[in-house]
């Protein structure tokens, strides 16, 4: 009976290993690659470059943050483990279906399971919790308030009829006509949303013919002069720009000008408990860096294995 070869599988290039743990290239590279197209100032040339050698180092430094996290938190005694784990990847599957991400079931799990250990330690070390002083808010506005001022702004939405700006005076007598018919139902008291999305050509239409907030510099002239001197709630009259006929309705209207500290602050708390929430993870990291053995492995630019140690002691050797 002739014999049967079966290829072996291409062996996975580790990049590090974190206290013996290997990291592979396959999960840095895929984090590289997208932040590559995300940004236009680094691209990836045909020999590689030093830019990518440093963005290359940079995502695996990171991944190694989580391995020392997640190997914290396995040191943990944590309940229902599985449980959360599948909760993750059923988090990720529908990520991955969104987003046509090419993750093998295996990788998928693997992820949970760091992340659910990850999880474990930031709840032990309270990590995410503490509340910022009350004080700390003041000054953080008192430095800054004059840089948190803006424009006067409105938050508007409107039924946009389009008109080409050839049209003739047949195509204007038709839009006029739509846009009224639209403006008469709104005055009906018919729900905005239902009639921006039966009769705008705006893309808001999907949004209840919402535009968010503007500032008298985004629309046209005409525009602007009706969204900031209407009285909020009043559906306006036909409004013709470049762009067509609208009607409009004004649901909010900002001053502008320095904001009062009771309007920063919420604001800036969310911001400073993030900051602090950050410090302390980076203070974390450090400890567990300190306490680790890490092998960097990466391939040099040139194509040339190196190999950087960090013992336990923070020093180095290659």
């Amino acid at each position: 009976m002739p014999s049967v070869t079966i290829a072996a599988e291409p062996a996975r290039e580790v990049a590090a290993r974190v206290n013996d743990e290997p990291i592979y290239l396959d999960q840095v590279d895929p984090l590289v690659d997208r932040q590559l197209r995300g940004s236009r100032g680094v691209r990836r040339q045909a020999g590689g470059d030093e830019q990518v050698d440093h963005l290359r180092r940079r995502v695996l430094d990171q991944i190694i943050d989580v391995e020392l996290l997640a190997q914290a938190g396995r040191r943990l005694e944590v309940p229902d483990t599985e449980a959360q784990i599948e909760k993750y990847v059923v988090h990720y599957r529908q990520t991955a279906e969104r987003t046509s991400a090419n993750l093998s079931e295996e990788q998928m799990r693997a992820a949970a399971r760091r992340q659910v250990y990850v999880d474990a330690y930031y709840r032990h070390r309270k990590i995410g919790e503490g509340e910022v002083p009350e004080e700390r808010i003041r000054a953080f506005y008192e430095q800054g308030k004059h840089s948190f001022s803006g424009n006067p702004s409105a938050e508007v939405r409107h039924v946009l009829v389009e008109v080409s700006p050839d049209a003739g005076a047949e195509d204007l007598d038709r839009a006029r006509k739509r846009i009224e018919q639209a403006r008469e139902r709104l005055i009906k008291g018919e729900a905005f949303a239902a009639v921006a999305e039966e009769m705008s050509d705006c893309a808001s239409a999907a949004n209840d013919g919402e535009l968010g907030r503007i500032d008298p510099s985004y629309m046209p002239e005409a525009f602007s002069q009706v969204a900031f001197s209407l009285p909020v709630g009043e559906i306006s009259p036909v409004v013709q720009t470049p762009f067509g006929f609208h009607v409009l309705q004004v649901q909010e209207r900002h001053e502008g000008g320095v904001p009062t500290y009771e309007q920063m602050h919420d604001f800036i708390q969310r911001y400073l408990r993030k900051q602090l929430r950050d410090e302390r993870l980076a203070q974390e990291i450090a400890t567990l860096r300190r306490e680790a053995r890490i092998e960097i492995l990466l391939p040099e630019v040139q194509g040339e294995a190196r190999t950087t140690i960090l013992d336990r002691s923070g020093s180095q050797s290659k």
